[in-house]
């Protein structure tokens, strides 16, 4: 069964010290087309903002279907 982690990063701060989250599921390593995002929101640490990014990736990974996921974590 396939492997499928999340790479979440944060970009800034910006010019206001704000920063954003971004992430990438993967599978086995490599990328999964069409499985990324940014946050919305802007945080004021880089912390926050990689800790946001996580919790969409989660969520992002709990709608690959079935049979397609590693459930342990």
């Amino acid at each position: 069964m396939p492997i499928i982690s999340i790479d979440a990063w944060a970009d800034g701060p910006n010019a206001f010290g704000l920063s954003r989250g971004h992430w990438q599921l993967l599978r086995n390593g490599l990328a999964i087309k069409g499985r990324f995002g940014v946050t919305g929101e802007r945080f004021l640490t880089q912390r926050d903002a990689v800790d946001a990014a996580i919790r969409r990736g989660v969520s992002d990974q709990r709608n690959i279907p079935l049979g397609e996921q590693d459930h342990r974590r």
